[in-house]
């Protein structure tokens, strides 16, 4: 069963409606309940849901549903109004509210009262729920007008919808009671005889004077003869229900299901419509397809499953019609696929097969093993991680149809996979602009800077066109989050790969559990100073607002200058610039290439007492004063633990 539009319901009951919050009308209830509600359900059927699903089997009716329906948005703020739900538009206008207010409102709430059906009953609300004198009433007077002739029989029972254990009296319309009680129930079913009572259809309409006649002629008796008609009958013998002489026996033919057919397809006629290729791996007359695409990949697969190649003969926007590469050779393989204008699919009209030509002609390389089958099959992966080299494409081909593809095929199979699967690369910058209008929508607070230059044509401006220069954003929640953690910001960038490459520069936090909290992206050109400027400016002005933060990351040149452009933001006392001590052993590996010498730099950098540092700097510059000279260049409380006056909270690096 699809329960993708189902909606989510809160119901309350038993309780309470305030008005007085804030958001105007809220409910209470000590123990609410959820309740799912299709967007096709009727009022009738939700009042029959929630009766059945509140109460279980108690005897308890809904008198009101109240929505709690919101009706307008302010600085986040939700506003709700008390809304009556009492017909099948108001169902639908409540589904429509729904859907308008997501996804700031992901369930609905309801408000249900109950009213004991015992309750009613004593109130005489309704026909099924007034006492049982007056159904007598109604039924043996009311429902019966005069003059009218009908041939069946009337059944005098005071409620047909209730199970009565107890016998209660029987009252005539002219408020004449019989001395005698009717049972509520038998034991066993009996032969209904006539009644003087005649009927027409399912109305029973009867003579006022004949009813009264015959109610006269019942308490003089005083019901006591059992072959008479007129009078009352016995107790045992007053008829409340249609008997049934014989049991039902039904016929053979009765008892046998199918039952394979529920599970029988809705429209056996397209069955395999939707199938590119068959099961079985053959080729057959009448085989279906939905489109031209599928007819060409179901007899590549062929194809590629039987080691044999073909030639297109004929390739019309209505007909496909190919042979074997060997035709008129021996093998007498064709194929001519239609379409179908009536049904709208493809269908293999003419079949000649299997071939009979020798499978090892083809070469390792299959000629219909091209670029876009390869991308179609390698698609899943592509979608699950296209990070994978082209080798790993090779050997999945290799794997699954037998052949070993070029590392050029493979190479443009991927490309065209990711393509396939997330657009191109020109059509991502294109929405990128409506993707970021929808962020700043939907994600409240978030922040965005879109920098764009002007597009020329040789030396030609281009009118309504511009070219991505870098982005900044930030989400909303990400700010205020970055309130409650630690007071510092690891910052650092990492390329980006494929036909317009770049850079992703990335500042993350964290909590006191270690947790990493990512709170500001930019996509630049390079890391270059105005690219470093653009991220750490706007990082400053939008996220990190507070003072006393510190600052993380590599001690590279085009980062500090575009701190020190930014003036006093970046500077003490509002901000500390540390750096990140696995960069500066790399540095140093790369600058002296002696790996031996890369654990001191780094126990250097952790020294946390002056005299921890002493000691491993006295170790360096054992090896070599050069080593020494290069590390003094660099400020010590920059790198240092013991000298970086407590900011730094024990984080080293921008590797977190």
């Amino acid at each position: 069963m699809d329960t993708s539009n189902n909606i989510v319901a809160i119901v309350y009951f038993d309780g309470s409606i305030s008005t007085a919050t804030n958001e105007g009308v809220t409910f209470i209830c000590d123990e609410p309940t959820f309740f799912t509600i299709p967007q096709s359900m009727s009022f009738v059927e939700l009042n029959a849901g929630l009766c059945q699903d509140i109460n279980g089997g108690s005897k308890r009716e809904v008198v009101k549903i109240i929505y709690r329906c919101p009706i307008s948005i302010v600085n986040g703020n939700i506003k709700y109004q008390a809304v009556k739900i009492s017909s099948d538009n108001d169902m639908r206008l409540l589904c429509m509210t729904y859907r308008q207010f997501q996804p700031h409102i992901t369930v609905i709430e309801l408000y249900v009262e109950f009213e004991d059906v015992a309750k009613a009953n004593d109130d005489g609300a309704g026909p099924n729920s007034c006492p049982v004198k007056e159904q007598c009433d109604e039924e043996v007077s009311t429902s019966c007008p005069a003059n009218q002739q009908c041939n069946e029989t009337v059944l005098r029972s005071c409620s047909a919808n209730k199970q009565r254990d107890e016998t209660v009296p029987c009252v005539s319309p002219a408020n004449h009671q019989c001395d005698e009680t009717v049972p509520s129930s038998y034991p066993q079913l009996e032969e209904v005889k006539p009644s003087p009572f005649p009927i027409r259809g399912t109305e029973c309409e009867i003579n006022n004077s004949e009813i009264d006649n015959f109610l006269e002629q019942e308490h003089r008796s005083g019901g006591n003869g059992a072959d008479d008609t007129d009078g009352c009958e016995d107790e045992e013998n007053v008829p409340n229900r249609v008997a049934i002489e014989h049991p039902f026996k039904p016929v053979p033919f009765m008892r046998t299901l199918d039952l394979e057919a529920m599970h029988a397809p809705e429209f056996p006629e397209y069955v395999n419509v939707s199938k590119n290729y068959a099961a079985n791996g053959k080729l057959c007359v009448g085989m279906l397809f939905k489109n031209k695409e599928g007819v060409v990949q179901a007899i590549k697969n062929y194809s590629l499953s039987k080691s044999v190649d073909y030639k297109v003969h004929e390739s019309e926007p209505a007909t496909f019609y190919c042979k074997c590469k060997y035709f008129g050779s021996g093998c007498k393989w064709l194929v001519r696929v239609s379409f179908i204008k009536n049904k709208d699919v493809w269908e293999i009209r003419r079949y000649n097969g299997p071939h009979t030509c020798n499978s090892e002609m083809v070469s390792q390389d299959h000629t219909k093993l091209d670029s876009d089958m390869i991308a179609q099959h390698i698609g899943p992966m592509v979608r699950d991680d296209p990070s994978f080299n082209v080798n790993h494409v090779i050997s999945e081909i290799q794997s699954r149809y037998g052949y070993t593809t070029t590392y050029r095929k493979a190479y443009l199979a991927k490309q065209k996979a990711i393509e396939n699967v997330y657009g191109s690369w020109e059509g991502s910058f294109e929405i990128l602009p409506k993707w970021l209008e929808a962020l700043s929508l939907i994600v409240h607070g978030s922040i965005v800077e879109l920098e764009t230059l002007p597009a020329y044509h040789g030396t030609e401006l281009l009118p309504n066109v511009r070219l991505f220069h870098r982005l900044f954003w930030t989400f909303g929640p990400c700010i205020k989050a970055f309130e409650h953690c630690k007071p510092i910001v690891q910052v650092d960038g990492t390329h980006l790969h494929g036909k317009y490459e770049g850079i992703l520069l990335v500042a993350v936090a964290q909590d006191g559990n270690q947790s990493l909290l990512p709170i500001a992206f930019a996509i630049v050109d390079d890391e270059t100073v105005d690219a470093w400027y653009f991220f750490l400016f706007n990082l400053r002005k939008h996220v990190v607002m507070k003072d006393g933060v510190t600052i993380i990351s590599d001690d590279h040149e085009s980062i500090k200058t575009a701190i020190n452009r930014c003036h006093d933001m970046w500077a003490p006392p509002k901000a500390f610039h540390m750096y990140c001590i696995r960069h500066i052993a790399s540095n140093f590996l790369r600058k002296f290439e002696k790996p031996y010498l890369h654990r001191l730099v780094v126990s250097i950098g952790y020294s946390r007492t002056e005299r921890e540092y002493n000691y491993h700097y006295k170790q360096m510059r054992q090896h070599g004063d050069a080593y020494t000279k290069w590390l003094d260049e660099i400020p010590r409380e920059k790198w240092v633990q013991a000298f970086d006056g407590g900011h730094r909270y024990g984080h080293m690096t921008t590797n977190c």
